[in-house]
């Protein structure tokens, strides 16, 4: 061909929120609803469907009293959602300008770390202060030794996990916080890529994924009705699945299915855009540039 004309793109795609709890913020990520055909909802970490940047806030919609009814007549508020643009996003740790960037937790972006499938020790953030979070920001999950000092509780992605000294594993772009008045001291190290499978539960009994990394659950056979995840319902039957680290499924069955529980695949797709503000990002919690949809 002699010469090819670009497809100019004017605006905003538009969305709605349809969920039943939970909230979006204007400058998250947002993926797809998993229920709600047309919804969206906000990005998990490790995300591979984030479709772009929300331009609004959006919450339940309720009555005049702050109700929300089961039948409500005003339609769901349509939210912009920004992508291929520069536009201001939430890091959840440091980053510098032109770095990869990968869906954090909570609609976050962090920096995109080449995975490490065998495992590995690596260079150990310093211990923050008491109450401040520190954010893995690698692709792998890691497992953090914590040694000595005086302490009190241990939070993993806001859930507290412990209230001491032991070993704890932080999902990629999962945040650890720790309180305490004397400092402890810590080493983390990359998880290799295996989990184990655990045993199918009874019909309708939760299990939770205690692995410390994102996996991708292949249900097989079984006669079943629904797959649950987070209280959510996502699927009827057999089929593949991502759960979350920390995230609780549940299936309902008559006849009992078979599984398979694997890392969720580190790949290109999770990448969802680049750094792009001036001088760089020092810290997690910070608003700051990207180029969300576009390299």
């Amino acid at each position: 061909m002699t010469g090819v004309i670009p497809f100019l793109r004017h605006g905003p795609a538009s969305f709605q929120f349809l969920a039943n709890s939970g909230s979006i913020t204007g400058g998250q990520l947002v993926v797809p609803d998993p229920v709600n055909s047309s919804g969206i909802v906000t990005a998990g970490a490790g995300a591979v469907d984030v479709l772009g940047v929300a331009g609004l806030d959006a919450g339940l919609r309720t009555n005049q009293d702050g109700v929300q009814p089961t039948n409500l007549a005003q339609t769901s508020p349509w939210i912009p959602v920004y992508y291929g643009v520069d536009i201001p996003v939430t890091y959840g740790g440091a980053c510098d300008l032109g770095r990869l960037l990968v869906a954090g937790i909570n609609g976050t972006v962090v920096p995109y770390t080449p995975p490490d499938v065998s495992g590995g020790t690596i260079a150990n953030p310093s211990v923050p202060a008491s109450g401040t979070p520190v954010t893995n920001t690698f692709n792998d999950a890691v497992q953090v030794v914590i040694s000595g000092g005086t302490m009190t509780q241990v939070l993993v992605n806001g859930n507290q996990v412990g209230t001491g000294a032991g070993t704890y594993q932080v999902p990629s772009g999962g945040q650890i916080q720790l309180t305490y008045s004397v400092a402890p001291t810590w080493t983390w190290t990359l998880v290799g890529a295996t989990v184990t499978t655990p045993s199918v539960p009874a019909s309708t009994t939760p299990i939770t994924n205690t692995t410390g990394t994102n996996v991708q659950v292949v249900i097989t056979g079984g006669t079943m009705t629904a797959v649950i995840i987070n209280g959510v319902t996502v699927g009827a039957g057999a089929g593949t699945y991502t759960l979350p680290a920390g995230a609780v499924l549940s299936m309902t069955y008559s006849v009992a299915p078979t599984w398979a529980w694997t890392p969720q695949i580190v790949s290109f797709d999770m990448i969802i855009g680049r750094c792009t503000e001036p001088f760089g990002v020092a810290a997690g919690s910070t608003v700051a540039r990207a180029r969300i949809g576009a390299l």
